[in-house]
């Protein structure tokens, strides 16, 4: 009896010492409680916190450490280093063209707006030295219309504002001193009969250049009464 007691109380002493030498109630050899061997709880074999598999801490797949998916560190997902998002590499976000040749256009583009725009508009197409029926000389350029009159020893000059080669007149302003009607407004219509330059000042004393332009009573198809009932005059080139 003595012997039966005693071999319980030793097997219950047994049982009591290996409780105690298994007092971690995580279940796992390294102490932890999510099933792995790492050391650490995010369930993954990896040895970080991170939930995945790489060995970095980014949260993501990929081996780096920009929070990308794409396996570079520039913190986009196009898998180039250039921190755009087109897919090449040269720094700009235009999918293809390099920034030398970005710039070469745009210098190109500019260059030839510039030139469009600073061509201006056609010349004058009656510009030279004329001689009317009369005798009397005319010198036209693209800023004014200097006439002398024959006999008169007269020289009037108007000022010219305005032109329309392909509705053949003009506008401009009277001389302050060099006119019959100073500071007045002008009108002069133009037609070509064949070679020939036929011209009407169907206008020559208006208050302003927009009553001047506005007179479009030169009837050019009537070379004999048209300008005003009277006939438009011929000019020549002067030799």
């Amino acid at each position: 009896m003595k012997n039966i007691f005693l071999t319980m109380l030793l097997s219950l002493l047994i049982v009591g010492l290996v409780g105690c030498g298994d007092d971690d109630d995580s279940g796992t050899p390294d102490g932890s409680a999510d099933g792995d061997t790492d050391g650490d709880t995010d369930g993954d074999t990896d040895g970080d916190t991170d939930g995945d598999t790489d060995g970095d801490t980014d949260g993501d797949t990929d081996g780096d450490t920009d929070g990308d998916t794409d396996g570079d560190t520039d913190g986009d997902t196009d898998g180039d280093t250039d921190g755009d998002t087109d897919g090449d590499t040269d720094g700009d976000s235009d999918g293809g063209l390099d920034s030398g040749l970005d710039s070469g256009l745009d210098a190109g583009t500019d260059a030839g707006s510039d030139a469009g725009s600073d061509a201006g508009p056609e010349p004058l197409e009656i510009i030279g030295n004329w001689s009317d029926g009369w005798g009397g000389a005319h010198e036209i350029t693209s800023v004014s219309w200097t006439g002398i009159p024959s006999g008169t020893g007269m020289t009037t000059i108007v000022h010219i504002t305005s032109y329309d080669n392909d509705a053949m007149f003009l506008v401009g302003q009277n001389d302050s001193a060099a006119s019959y009607n100073p500071d007045k407004w002008s009108r002069y219509d133009w037609v070509w009969d064949a070679n020939d330059l036929y011209y009407c000042q169907i206008k020559y004393d208006a208050d302003d250049e927009a009553t001047a332009a506005a007179d479009d009573s030169a009837n050019g198809a009537d070379l004999a009464k048209g300008c005003n009932n009277f006939a438009w005059s011929k000019l020549t080139l002067a030799d």
